[in-house]
């Protein structure tokens, strides 16, 4: 990614990264949210 498109002389990689990052969060339809671990339903168990 050079920023070609969008001209610009000066887009840096960190530029792109968030650019990048909006991409695939902001503007797209699926959660960012963590779902590879459950999350408990209670924090202390019945003793």
């Amino acid at each position: 990614m050079t920023g070609e498109g969008l001209h610009t002389k000066n887009f840096s990689w960190s530029a792109s990264a968030y650019y990048l990052m909006y991409q695939n969060t902001l503007a797209g339809n699926s959660t960012t949210s963590q779902e590879g671990l459950a999350i408990p339903k209670k924090e202390v168990p019945d003793t």
